[in-house]
């Protein structure tokens, strides 16, 4: 569920509805080997139901991780979102692709940090998104 917020988005519509929204997900996933590494590939598909005047949305994420060594991981992902056809002029029908690289470094048995780097590869009325991105991973 992603609840509704004030935003700073320049454009109305980017900054969505006020009205809460709620997703539908399946993932996917399967251990994978290449040569001596060991990694994962994991699919994820999901439909969101978008409340209020702003199209439901369609999202589509892959994820490959690859272990180059016991305590580092290489992360390559890509995530996915097309909205449902509009004739709402306030709230236009979008896409939006974006890449996500990062590595994952153990610190402690249930510690990791994470650092990368994202941007947005092809889009239809939505932002150009590029950044980069610290995480801390805890294992529970």
């Amino acid at each position: 569920m992603r609840a509704p917020a004030a935003g700073g988005a320049s454009h109305g519509w980017l900054a969505g509805s006020k009205a809460a929204d709620f997703d539908l997900r399946l993932l996917l996933g399967k251990n994978i080997s290449l040569g001596a590494f060991s990694g994962f590939v994991d699919l994820a598909g999901a439909f969101r139901f978008c409340g209020g005047p702003a199209p439901n949305e369609t999202h589509a994420d892959l994820t490959f991780g690859l272990y180059l060594t016991p305590g580092l991981m290489l992360l390559a992902q890509s995530f996915n979102i097309m909205s449902a056809p509009s004739q709402n002029p306030g709230y236009p029908q979008w896409a939006q692709s974006k890449a996500q690289f990062s590595l994952v470094k153990s610190l402690y048995d249930d510690w990791r940090v994470q650092i990368g780097g994202f941007t947005t590869v092809a889009g239809q009325n939505a932002y150009r998104e590029s950044g980069a991105l610290l995480a801390l991973w805890r294992r529970f």
